[in-house]
């Protein structure tokens, strides 16, 4: 089957579901049938390519309509049913309601922070919105309510106690608040303007949507919901790092010199060992979790001098260790093993010192018995030995692994995600795991009203030590977040603000923007990252800007390009042409004043790195380069490679 066979198919099968006059037709189904075995199909022949681009134009197309269906068909079954819509539920505040607020106020007593859980769960919102609120505003707080009640960052402690009596009698009280009524005809033409336009508004109407259809009582408006959650909320940032990398990042350990002080059979041994040790990882492959191996290879070399009597005793001991402890990383958070480690040593006399060394005779005598004696008990002065040192190995990985690994946890999130690592955006683990050489983790980066990622997000090279993709909705939903658009903020604050945000608190803001010029965000939307054809589009919607001098102006866009550059370590955004600035009445002369300020805040020399100097001012990756940058379908792709690596064509999921 021939790209074009396969499209024409699509084509037809999407023309004849387009005449079709309401969702519930019989024949919906078969078409949709139809079109998931063509995905199928399709999906299979396109990994078979070698042209890269047309099998990246076709796996596109397969996707898009992978997802679509994934949301038709549930949503054709629920049409076909009788609980196709609810009626809105308007429950007046009764006696069970101020009994199930009571009791779980009165459970709150024992946990110590009253008022914490009381704010967490809302309770003083829910009577007010049992006495006075309207359908609309009782069903986002009810949905919001349920939503923390399963928030991904709860402890299991937290969990479990959120699963009491008087907690379930509180959600029984406030779920039929959540039930509102859902137009399918209008989610399905929603997400058709998210399709053609990720910026689009309707990104809010299908989020709430989404979250009403979640507390359904019906199962088939809950699967409506959890694939639009799926394919529409998806892992908006995925990184990928090997072995190797995590290898070439963990710092040479300097050879240690440690003072001996022990007793051994009753004689005080006193000396120093030096120690030198190397430590490797090993991958063991998971599909759920980051499963590794720390391992920690060295060698012991101690001069001792023994002393019991009237005998001294000078030894020399050669000893190798092998030490190994599980690291387990998991979406509930880390584990460490305890370390295990084996010793292997030999010992040889160096000489025997006695009180008798100046006697005749004696003395030669004196030092064969301790000799002779001092080789009898070498077997069982090995084994103390080689367990005394068993120990202490094991406590002193076990005493620094934990805050070395925090601290190399810090490190990699720095260096991997860059400035988003500084973000603290609370990003949900959507699944993790390890292969025999990668340790791979995709986050979701949005609040339950968010869309996330919906397109594929470009593959990574197959021989990249490391692999980052971004996909824009977690700039997005970030920016909206961050950027406040209740009152005016100057432009200095804006970007002294801004860059705090990102870890520079430092950073140098041009002389030539004034103090006086004030900028007010839309509502909505007020700044956005746009991903498209090898650029990345910023996006500003000012509501109004002032400044002292005379200007005061309104309702208009700054819209500026960047334009990705990789030179060695270094990947970068570069100012890539003019402002675009439009306004539905602004005339040019209103345009010039804007264009000077926001050219001065979007300086052409003004650089937006994408690698962070941790990474490439670190001696470790010598060698190393950004082999990919790629900018396309709402995604940002970076990878890094090392020199003289094989250019491998083809590319890992």
């Amino acid at each position: 089957m021939t790209i074009a066979g396969w499209a024409a198919r699509v084509q037809g099968l999407l023309a004849d579901l387009r005449e079709l006059s309401r969702l519930g037709d019989a024949d919906a189904g078969v078409i949709i049938d139809a079109l998931i075995a063509l995905a199928a199909e399709g999906r299979e022949q396109a990994e078979e390519l070698e042209d890269r681009q047309r099998q990246v134009q076709w796996l596109r197309a397969i996707y898009a309509i992978s997802r679509r269906t994934a949301v038709w068909m549930p949503v054709w079954d629920l049409s076909r049913s009788d609980d196709l819509s609810w009626d809105l539920v308007d429950v007046e505040l009764d006696e069970p309601l101020e009994s199930a607020v009571q009791q779980v106020r009165d459970d709150l007593v024992v946990t110590g922070d009253v008022v914490g859980w009381n704010a967490f769960l809302m309770l003083d919102e829910v009577l007010e919105q049992g006495q006075g609120g309207n359908p609309a505003t009782r069903a986002i707080l009810s949905q919001r309510l349920m939503s923390r009640l399963e928030w991904h960052n709860l402890g299991d402690e937290q969990s479990q106690w959120l699963k009491r009596e008087s907690i379930e009698q509180l959600v029984a009280a406030i779920r039929p608040w959540a039930q509102r009524a859902v137009d399918y005809a209008a989610l399905m033409n929603q997400l058709e303007q998210q399709e053609s336009n990720a910026i689009d508004l309707a990104a809010v109407d299908i989020a709430s949507a989404v979250q009403t259809l979640r507390f359904a009582k019906s199962p088939a408006a809950v699967k409506v919901s959890a694939q639009i959650n799926t394919h529409y909320r998806n892992a908006n940032v995925r990184f990928a790092i090997t072995e190797r990398f995590i290898e070439l990042m963990i710092p040479a350990i300097e050879p240690t010199s440690v003072p001996v002080n022990t007793q051994v059979l009753g004689a005080r041994v006193s000396g120093v060992s030096q120690i030198q040790s190397d430590l490797d990882i090993d991958l063991e492959p998971s599909s759920d979790r980051w499963s590794l191996k720390l391992n920690a290879n060295g060698r012991v070399e101690t001069d001792s001098i023994g002393k019991q009597g009237f005998v001294s005793i000078r030894t020399a001991a050669s000893a190798k260790f092998d030490a190994a402890t599980h690291i387990e990383v998991t979406k509930r958070g880390m584990s460490l093993g305890d370390a295990d480690a084996q010793v292997r040593s030999k010992t040889r006399l160096r000489g025997v010192e006695t009180d008798y060394d100046g006697w005749p005779l004696v003395g030669t005598l004196v030092r064969s018995i301790v000799e002779d004696r001092y080789r009898e008990m070498v077997p069982q002065a090995n084994r103390i030995a080689n367990r005394e040192a068993q120990i202490r190995i094991e406590s002193e990985i076990d005493s620094q692994l934990g805050s070395r690994v925090d601290q190399a946890a810090v490190k990699v999130s720095e260096m991997v995600l860059g400035p988003l690592g500084r973000l603290q955006l609370d990003p949900q683990v959507t699944d993790m795991q390890t292969t025999d050489e990668r340790l791979l983790a995709r986050y979701r980066v949005a609040g339950d009203w968010q869309l996330a990622a919906f397109t594929p997000r470009p593959r990574a090279l197959s021989d990249s030590l490391m692999s980052v993709q971004l996909h824009q909705s977690a700039l997005n939903n970030t920016l909206e977040q961050l950027i406040s658009s209740k009152e005016p903020i100057s432009i200095r604050d804006l970007i002294r603000d801004s860059a705090a945000r990102f870890g520079k608190a430092d950073v140098g803001i041009p002389d030539d923007i004034p103090d006086d010029v004030m900028v007010q965000f839309a509502r909505t939307r007020p700044i956005t990252v746009e991903i498209e054809d090898g650029r990345l589009w910023l996006t500003l919607r000012v509501l109004r800007l002032r400044r002292d001098e005379g200007i005061d102006l309104t309702q208009f866009i700054v819209r500026v390009g960047y334009r990705p550059e990789m030179d060695g370590m270094n990947a970068r955004l570069v100012r890539d042409g003019h402002l675009r600035i439009s306004g539905p009445r602004m005339a040019m002369r209103e345009r010039l004043p804007v264009r000077a300020i926001f050219n001065k805040v979007f300086a052409a020399n003004r650089e937006i790195p994408l690698t962070v100097p941790q990474l490439t001012e670190n001696p470790a990756t010598a060698g190393l380069f950004v082999s990919q940058l790629e900018l396309r379908d709402g995604w940002l792709a970076m990878s890094i490679s090392e020199e003289g690596a094989a250019r491998i064509a083809l590319r890992q999921e």
